[in-house]
């Protein structure tokens, strides 16, 4: 199996036009992007100013909260795979395919600010996770895992293996949540081996998100429609919401009560941390792949890629990148 930024077609070479869709209560308009192919993740700056994303075509993309495109940081050989921000927004890491070096970005100054090169990650790096107080950067690639200080910029860890197809800490940093190809782990930060294990017979993990107070995991499988929450001091699993169409590729808290999750058919769900749906909505011919919220501005973004009907074939062809801003009312509707 391959990590989680793997998933999402490693064949796409060719650049297709984009359109950004922003909506708002009573309207929606468009504005057509330079071409350029899908998202593979969506990232809200911390002070709700910026959304960042990681694109096929190699490039990290800023934009501001109303979807008008203000940077394009270049680089990277190959598709971006994974971005984070640091903690106090100043920086945005990235990590891409076939590329062992992990990009630091001075956003203020809109400039390489670093290069981090770990000749261990071969076939590039697909998670990097700026921890939540600033002072570590994770970063994972195929059986490589390893973290770094970011004052000295040293590595703190040996090289692990291990493959994560999603990986996040936890609010208060002292955790990290990893789903591997086997199961579900909450490693203790100190030397990230030791911690609990949720290995479920016939789970399989994918996408991970905490709950802001740290008291809930909510996570995906990769392999059957489903959302989990977990409570997180006891591993034990708190509700399930099973009633969706397809696999859930992404989600999010909203606050510690609601959970927004995309899927690959192009759902989105709005649940209750308890299993219940609280309201949902289809994004007709999009294959959905990242999600995050924005609670400074009340606004989600979600980003994937754009489908239609061949023809010839009656089969879905990608056509190209779809990338959304509104508000959470108008993306799945009132219960």
């Amino acid at each position: 199996m391959l990590p989680k930024s793997l998933f999402f077609v490693l064949f796409m070479c060719l650049p297709w036009n984009v359109t950004l869709s922003l909506s708002d209560y009573s309207s929606t308009a468009q504005s057509e992007l330079e071409p350029q192919s899908g998202v593979f993740e969506v990232a809200w700056s911390p002070d709700g100013m910026y959304l960042a994303t990681a694109n096929p075509d190699a490039n990290v993309h800023l934009y501001d909260p109303e979807g008008l495109p203000i940077a394009v940081f270049q680089g990277h050989p190959l598709e971006v795979f994974s971005i984070d921000w640091s903690p106090d927004g100043r920086f945005l890491a990235s990590g891409s395919f076939n590329d062992s070096s992990i990009r630091i970005w001075d956003i203020p100054n809109r400039v390489l600010s670093r290069e981090i090169d770990s000749q261990s990650f071969h076939y590039g790096v697909f998670l990097v996770r700026w921890s939540p107080d600033g002072s570590k950067l994770a970063a994972s690639g195929f059986d490589t895992f390893q973290v770094w200080d970011t004052i000295s910029w040293s590595p703190i860890n040996d090289v692990t293996d291990g493959t994560f197809y999603d990986m996040e800490w936890s609010p208060d940093g002292s955790r990290l949540a990893v789903s591997t190809l086997y199961d579900l782990r909450i490693n203790a930060s100190s030397d990230f081996r030791t911690g609990q294990i949720i290995d479920r017979a016939g789970y399989n993990p994918y996408a991970i998100a905490w709950s802001p107070d740290g008291m809930f995991l909510a996570t995906s499988d990769r392999l059957d429609p489903g959302i989990y929450v977990w409570d997180a001091s006891s591993s034990t699993l708190h509700a399930s919401f099973l009633q969706t169409s397809a696999t859930i590729t992404d989600l999010t808290f909203i606050n510690d009560d609601e959970i927004a999750a995309v899927s690959q058919d192009g759902s989105v769900y709005l649940i209750d941390r308890n299993g219940g749906l609280i309201s949902s909505s289809s994004l007709q011919s999009t294959e959905l792949r990242s999600v995050a919220w924005n609670p400074q501005a009340e606004l989600i973004a979600v980003g994937g890629v754009a489908n239609e009907i061949s023809g010839e074939s009656n089969l879905q062809v990608q056509t190209g990148g779809f990338l959304q801003l509104s508000s959470l009312d108008a993306l799945v509707g009132t219960p």
